[in-house]
Formats: structure tokens, sequence, C-alpha cells
């Protein structure tokens, strides 16, 4: 008898561990995503902000302008005036920026030229 309770604590506290794990896991999965969003963010605000960021727009503009039907082009001139809603948006990320390297910054700004 006394061998069969000690197994049962056992496997008890097995399970216990096991759920300790599963927390410390769910709690590094949720770090990761949100590490992963600040990272996203963060690449767009960097957009955002560069001095070429109008000029990618327009060139995304004509873009979408050559396969539009006519009667939905307005559309697109109507999102290319509210560019500033989406750089208000990202003007909180851009406050916490750290500066960004030179290597980071050479790959943005052949990003926005290409």
């Amino acid at each position: 008898m006394k061998l069969i309770q000690i197994r049962l604590l056992l496997l008890q506290g097995a399970a216990a561990e096991s759920a300790e794990e599963a927390a410390v896991r769910e709690e590094v999965t949720a770090a990761r995503k949100k590490a992963e969003e600040w990272e996203i963010l963060r690449y767009k605000a960097m957009i955002v902000a560069h001095p070429l960021y109008l000029r990618l727009l327009a060139v995304h503009a004509d873009c979408l302008r050559i396969g539009t039907p006519i009667d939905q082009l307005p559309g697109i001139d109507m999102q290319m005036e509210r560019y500033m809603d989406v750089t208000n948006k990202y003007a909180p990320v851009l406050m916490q920026l750290d500066t960004i390297g030179a290597e980071e910054q050479a790959e943005l700004d052949d990003f926005m030229v290409k």
C-alpha cells in the first residue's frame, strides 16, 4: 500500500512540474510574440520616418492605378491624402526608437529606393 502511495505522490509531483514547465513555456512564447510585434512596429515606424516615405507611397499608388478600374481610382487618391494618419499612428513608436546602426540604416535606404 505504501508503495502505491509513493508512486501516486511521485506522479502528482511530475504532473505539477509539467504544469509549471507549461506555464514557463507560455510566458516565453508570449514574450517572444511581444518582441516580434515590437520589431515589426519598429520597422514600420522607421519606414514612415524615412525621407523617401512619400515617394514610396506615390510609386505604390501608381502601381495600384495600373490595374484598378476607373471608378475605384478616387479611393486610391483618398488613401494617399490620409498618409499623415499613418505617420501620426507611428509617432509614439518613433519617440521610443533608439538610434539605428549604420548597417540597418543602409538596409533601410536600400529598401526605400528599390
